[in-house]
């Protein structure tokens, strides 16, 4: 399955859905001209909703964190919570790497799955998602 994305404005916020992967290619270059032309639009203050996306690759987190650093530098900001969310995604991948194998499953699932549960909805309640 190929990547879908579609934009909607909710709130004063852009809200950028995402389904199927995102991996190299047509899908990150979608995301990024998206993106590029959001910002270009002046419109900073946008969310990606990425409930729908099945597969990430390298170049697909590639792709989220440059985003991330064009709508920084064009001016807008990320919402506080997101620092905080990639530190304990950091910490729980540390403790997957450094942990004995047979605990490794449990660590990533709890550190991604989890973590996405569990950060989706402090942001959806805080910001309206």
């Amino acid at each position: 399955m190929s990547m879908k994305m579609a934009v909607h404005q909710k709130g004063g916020v852009s809200i950028v859905t995402i389904s199927g992967k995102l991996t190299l290619g047509e899908g990150t270059s979608t995301l990024r001209s998206k993106i590029h032309e959001l910002t270009e639009r002046g419109l900073g203050r946008i969310l990606v909703d990425m409930a729908d996306v099945t597969y990430v690759d390298s170049s697909g987190i590639g792709e989220l964190v440059a985003a991330h650093a064009a709508v920084t530098n064009a001016g807008a900001f990320s919402v506080k919570i997101v620092p905080t969310m990639g530190l304990c995604f950091m910490l729980f991948g540390a403790c997957a790497l450094f942990s004995p194998a047979a605990w490794a499953n449990a660590y990533m699932a709890a550190g991604f799955g989890g973590l996405h549960v569990l950060f989706g909805l402090v942001i959806a309640r805080r910001h309206g998602g």
